[in-house]
């Protein structure tokens, strides 16, 4: 396992949402491994192998790592995953769950749209979500783009957050009874997200339309949103639903 951190200067609002995750690291990495030790982790890879050809040993980026699924998921099928996260304490979260799993990834903390890395170093860019939390996503496509190899594939798993308050369906889900991802997460940090989240251009844009524009503006081509994902990876609600509807984006970078 190799765990890089790097210096960087961060803006307020970014410093806002590494904080953010930072305290969310625990109990997210928790729901990460129940998906990992679980029949999601079938399901996602189900939706990855949707978009390309994974029987080769691929080089990975995965944007906004987190606690280390997509490393996890790619990596024991034996591809070479890099991570990025803006949090120290997820690449540290991740660094556990990579190693759990005898997986090796590099893992650095660090901006996943000013990556550092070298031009064209990538098969594919993997994200979930991620662009729905970036002040310039734009910028983001535009710097997965340069660091894929011609041919390279970009999955952006994400979904219209900016369209939702967070606490209001937390709260709504509680009184109900149901299970999802976001139970027991506390007033203050679920106002918080919804706080940055009204800071962010991004949720200003209906999405995926948006990405869908987006994309060919940076080079991308072959765009397509699927809309049905969340019917794929969460048939039911359980303590790992996303209450919020994902879809799943795939775009290529011209030979």
């Amino acid at each position: 396992m190799t765990v890089r951190n790097e210096p960087q200067g961060e803006a307020t609002l970014a410093e806002r949402v590494r904080r953010y995750w930072d305290a969310r690291a625990q109990s997210f990495g928790e729901l990460r491994l129940e998906e990992l030790e679980g029949a999601h982790a079938a399901l996602w890879l189900e939706q990855i192998a949707r978009g390309l050809d994974l029987s080769g040993p691929l080089d990975v980026f995965d944007a906004g790592t987190g606690a280390g699924f997509f490393p996890v998921l790619l990596g024991r099928l034996g591809h070479r995953v890099t991570g990025v996260d803006i949090s120290e304490q997820m690449i540290e979260k991740a660094a556990q769950v990579t190693a759990r799993f005898g997986v090796e990834a590099d893992l650095f903390v660090g901006d996943a749209a000013a990556t550092g890395l070298a031009d064209e170093a990538f098969d594919l860019v993997v994200t979930r979500n991620l662009t729905w939390t970036l002040e310039d996503p734009l910028g983001a496509y535009a710097e997965w783009f340069r660091i894929l190899r011609p041919g390279g594939v970009l999955l952006n798993f994400d979904a219209d957050y900016g369209a939702v308050q967070f606490l209001e369906l937390t709260q709504s889900l509680s009184e109900k009874n149901v299970q999802n991802a976001h139970k027991g997460l506390s007033v203050e940090s679920l106002s918080e997200c919804d706080a940055i989240k009204a800071s962010l251009q991004i949720s200003r844009h209906r999405r995926p339309e948006w990405d869908c524009w987006a994309l060919p503006q940076v080079g991308f081509e072959s765009v397509s949103a699927d809309k049905g994902l969340s019917d794929r990876v969460y048939p039911k609600a359980d303590s790992v639903w996303n209450p919020v509807r994902m879809f799943a984006i795939r775009a290529v970078k011209p030979v």
